[in-house]
């Protein structure tokens, strides 16, 4: 700052964690000023102090999201308000997930008049998702005008290609200058000039979307997934609705290279949605596989080219990654050989009944409990395909009707640090013919493993070799998190994607 470098704002923020100072000099303001937050603007203050020409801001995010009781920010800092937790379906004036931040909003504004917020416009876990949320701009940006906001920092995709980034970005900077602008009068303007012939088709979809997020009372999370969407605006029928549109608008543009191209660019979103999806439905409708002419199921036809051709029309796009944490198209695309190259896998407990003695992690709920029964492998995303436990065991009992003749049980679980799945601290799997007498088929002891930040899926398989109907598995989770991914808050969970009975 001593140096200038000609900047205009100075950030001084915490990083982008859950850990803060508890020693007890920060402790003992924190605790007069109700929070963390409270050392932080003391901080700040003190720094801004020292530097009176300089504007300073500071993030207001997380744990240090509300505002200290006591203490002003300093005449030259800035508090910049984060909306992270909003739903992106309602703007912020409405929307429930919304209602901290407004809180928040409020009581920083009683105490400074320099507010900025940094907002989201995108589903960072999926970037090309079809993400209708620029209809609320225009009301969330006059909401935060009347609030005293002063500066808005809108955070999209980046460099990176996510979904009709085009008009979202032309929407953002119009109302950004003037919040009173018309919509619809921006949204046709774009259009026509962006999508020449096929903007009367394209307005169709976008209405028609934004009708589905309505009728069907969607939320739309910057963290959410294709899979969790799949009964309501992104249902397969939805779909093929979109895609039917896309159809329309290429034949009335076919002799416009520029619009044909962006028409392209507006339904590769619509692909990756169905091959996300196809690996959520397995063996049904809509998924990998499909069945043969021998009664068991082979993969489907054309599932490769299709792949192919979404890589290649994304990568012409400008996609660089697919979500904010990767992967990248060539992950992508490997992870798609590998599904190509694992045949259908049969699981003899597919048609039986499992019950579960301690409930899964509603948020990502999969098929519920028959996600662990399925026939469909779980791959990098936790938030689907696997059934995920907090605090609890999974404790699983499968009755498959009849007593069967069973040579192995395997189970895979989840190790993904990024989001805090760690394999089990133990796993127990035990046979019976008559769900009372119960017999030990194998049982691991698992320890912390070392620091690894790749995503794995470890399969533990014993030997049975005799007559089973019912199979009970109990998988426990690790007692702390690993000193490499200590956390105040986090707990070490657990998630599986199948029991495989053969």
């Amino acid at each position: 700052m001593k140096n200038d470098f000609g900047a205009v704002y100075w950030s001084i923020s915490p990083n982008d964690e859950a850990m803060y100072c508890q020693c007890d000099s920060c402790a003992r303001v924190d605790k007069a000023e109700g929070g963390p937050q409270g050392s932080l603007i003391h901080f700040v203050n003190k720094i801004a102090a020292m530097f009176p020409g300089r504007q300073i801001t500071t993030l207001a995010y997380s744990y240090y999201a509300k505002a200290p009781r006591k203490t002003r920010p300093g005449p030259n800092v800035t508090i910049l308000l984060s909306s992270i937790d909003a739903d992106r379906n309602l703007p912020l004036s409405t929307a429930p997930g919304a209602s901290g931040f407004r809180r928040n909003l409020d009581a920083w504004r009683k105490l400074t008049n320099r507010v900025f917020v940094w907002d989201y416009c995108t589903q960072f876990t999926n970037y090309l998702t079809p993400f209708p949320v620029a209809a609320t701009f225009a009301n969330s940006f006059r909401y935060l005008q009347k609030k005293g906001v002063t500066g808005i920092f809108e955070q999209g995709s980046g460099d990176t290609y996510s979904d009709m980034s085009e008009l979202k970005a032309y929407l953002i900077a119009a109302f950004l200058w003037n919040p009173g602008a018309d919509y619809e009068q921006l949204v046709s303007r774009f259009l026509h000039a962006y999508y020449g012939k096929a903007a009367s088709v394209v307005s169709e979809y976008l209405l028609l979307m934004d009708q589905q997020v309505r009728e069907k009372k969607t939320r739309l999370d910057i963290y959410g997934n294709p899979v969790n969407h799949h009964k309501d605006y992104l249902s397969p029928a939805n779909i093929d609705s979109y895609s039917r549109l896309m159809d329309r608008a290429e034949a009335l543009v076919e002799t416009d290279p520029a619009s044909l191209r962006h028409i392209q660019l507006l339904r590769t979103g619509h692909d990756y949605v169905y091959l996300q999806q196809a690996k959520f439905f397995g063996k049904d409708l809509h998924g990998v596989f499909e069945k043969d002419i021998a009664g068991g199921y082979q993969l489907k036809a054309g599932l490769p080219k299709k792949v192919a051709h979404f890589v290649a029309t994304a990568a012409t796009a400008g996609v660089k990654i697919l979500s904010e944490e990767g992967p990248d198209l060539r992950q992508y695309s490997n992870e798609w050989k590998t599904i190509f190259n694992t045949p259908y896998r049969h699981n003899m407990a597919a048609d039986g009944q499992l019950a579960l003695h301690y409930p899964f992690i509603q948020d990502y709920p999969a098929k519920n409990e028959r996600t662990l029964m399925d026939e469909t492998p779980g791959y990098a995303d936790y938030s689907y395909n696997w059934l995920c436990f907090d605090k609890v065991p999974m404790d699983a009992v499968i009755d498959m009707d009849a007593a069967r003749s069973v040579r192995t049980i395997s189970i895979r679980f989840l190790e993904d640090a990024r989001h805090w799945f760690f394999r089990p601290s133990a796993i127990t799997i035990e046979t019976s013919e008559d769900g009372v007498a119960y017999f030990m088929a194998g049982d691991t002891d698992l320890s912390l493993p070392a620091e690894n930040w790749s995503i794995q899926a470890p399969v533990y398989k014993y030997p049975v070799n005799k007559k089973v109907r019912f199979v009970r598995v109990k998988a426990f989770p690790q007692k702390t998190l690993p000193a490499w991914r200590a956390h105040p808050s986090k707990n070490p969970l657990i998630a599986c994607d199948e029991i495989w009975i053969e």
